[in-house]
């Protein structure tokens, strides 16, 4: 499937919800970004609020774009019928997905293409830095629970995410490869895409240069939104391995993310010091908390999810 980049269509996507301020600040860095040799850009934003709140920042900013930008509105609360319909609007060499509420750098398709070329890859992913507020406590910036790490190696697909990402265009159109609906409301829709991506044979690799920003909300600091997340990924970890037949057995995947949360735990216990103690004991039960978001999926299979926040269904990939 892979071949060498030369001239080349690349098409970048984002699904907006009711967030045009944080819109306008990825268009705003968008229009600084490079065009790489070779390369001619367009962009495709999906606003998926029925009022399309997204579309006046849209008409404002477009002109400012290295590239012409189509605006579509799917008024269905979906995220993957949202990612979809941009890739609808037409066949492209390469796609590259980023979120409404991220920042990304001038290089930032540069960092994206550049590890594409070298390795033949069929998708790279860029980490992305989250950002904590001034009122973040000090535990839990040390225990580091919203970092993401994009080591420049091949990726297992559990460790993949459509937040920043560059795919070659022939999986999304000579194979249409598209996001599946069930997950569209639960997350874990990307996590199910590359998972069928590299059971057919693609290459997926880490791009730690290409970093794109997010900012945490105060909302998303509280300890009950946190664990709901884990719990979400354990589910959504279990039903992709279900559903594409990936993954090892959930008693397996159980045992294994137990251990680790248990001797996370007891690291934790005897560490010195009340921040580092509870920054360690905090990501031991969290590992504990996806082992029972697994094994509860196992053992009554959810068909779907609907967690209603769309917010948190971006959130909802597969740990």
């Amino acid at each position: 499937m892979s071949r060498p980049l030369t001239a080349r269509r690349l098409a970048v996507c984002a699904a907006t919800y009711k967030r045009p301020d944080c819109l306008r600040v990825l268009l705003e860095c968008l229009a600084a970004v490079r065009v790489p040799p070779h390369t001619s850009l367009e962009f495709r934003v999906v606003d998926n609020d029925a009022a399309r709140s997204a579309e006046a920042v849209v008409r404002e900013l477009a002109p400012t774009l290295p590239g012409p930008c189509r605006y579509l509105s799917e008024p269905r609360a979906n995220i993957s019928l949202a990612r979809n319909a941009a890739l609808d609007l037409g066949p492209a060499d390469l796609v590259a997905f980023v979120d409404d509420d991220e920042r990304v750098a001038p290089d930032w398709l540069e960092r994206l293409l550049e590890p594409m070329e070298r390795t033949g890859a069929d998708a790279t992913f860029g980490p992305v830095e989250r950002v904590l507020p001034p009122e973040a406590p000090a535990w839990l910036a040390r225990a580091d629970l919203f970092r993401m790490v994009r080591p420049e190696r091949e990726l297992t697909w559990s460790a993949t995410s459509s937040g920043n990402v560059l795919i070659r265009g022939e999986w999304l159109f000579a194979e249409g490869l598209r996001f599946c609906e069930d997950y569209g409301r639960s997350g874990g829709e990307d996590v199910h895409l590359f998972a069928r991506m590299q059971q057919a044979g693609a290459k997926l690799v880490g791009a730690p240069e290409a970093v794109a920003e997010e900012d945490v909300t105060p909302q998303r600091l509280r300890w009950q939104t946190i664990a709901r997340r884990h719990w979400r990924s354990g589910i959504n970890y279990q039903r992709v391995c279900r559903d594409v037949g990936v993954g090892r057995h959930p008693l397996v995947s159980f045992c294994g993310r137990t251990a680790r949360g248990l001797f996370q735990c007891a690291r934790g216990a005897v560490r010195p010091g009340p921040r580092g103690r509870r920054g360690a004991i905090s990501r031991g039960v969290l590992e504990l908390v996806m082992a029972g978001g697994g094994v509860s999926a196992w053992l009554r299979p959810p068909e779907s999810e609907d967690f209603g926040d769309y917010d948190s269904i971006e959130q909802g990939a597969a740990g």
